[in-house]
């Protein structure tokens, strides 16, 4: 992965490559980077899905905290839901942080760059190769969103399936 940040396209002999080779190789681009694409939205689907559960649990361990915080007698549990709504909390946050906007670079050509400075008039070539060299530069921002949003996901999904163990570990060390 981190020898293709070191291709120097400016050194490339472009008309060395015939016609067909280029336009596979930009399809290829494409294709990895909507695969990149496609794992970071599934990504986001998975944590806002896993938020919708952790907020529901969170705000019913609020509820459940409030109604029962000056009870005498309940102080025990009062304590463990408290430790429970903050590591609901932080499971929550872990979620957002997943879902948070990041921007990932989609690659397609715009009319204002295709039609500025007259690049219009370039040959396909040209065109090929400059969407390869600019797609080799997106793939590598879109690797980075989709390891620091599958990083946040997998801690929010390990402090999920972890927390009740905790809140139950908590509650009879403390009872």
């Amino acid at each position: 992965m981190t020898t293709e940040n070191k291709i120097d396209f400016t050194k490339i002999d472009w008309d060395s490559i015939d016609f067909e080779k280029l336009q596979f190789c930009f399809k290829e681009a494409v294709e990895a980077n909507d695969a990149l694409i496609n794992g970071i939205n599934k990504l986001n689907t998975k944590a806002f899905r896993l938020l919708t559960i952790s907020v529901t649990i969170l705000t019913a361990l609020t509820g459940f905290l409030i109604t029962i915080w000056d009870s005498p007698g309940k102080e025990i549990l009062a304590n463990t839901i408290l430790c429970a709504s903050v590591a609901f909390s932080y499971i929550t946050l872990l979620f957002i942080i997943v879902i948070f906007p990041r921007s990932i670079s989609l690659g397609r050509a715009t009319p204002e760059t295709l039609f500025s400075n007259n690049n219009y008039r370039q040959p396909m070539k040209k065109h090929y190769a400059d969407g390869i060299a600019s797609y080799h530069k997106y793939i590598g921002q879109n690797r980075k969103v989709e390891a620091f949003r599958s990083g946040f996901l997998t801690a929010g999904m390990i402090c999920f399936f972890l927390a009740p163990l905790y809140i139950i570990v908590l509650l009879f060390c403390v009872s």
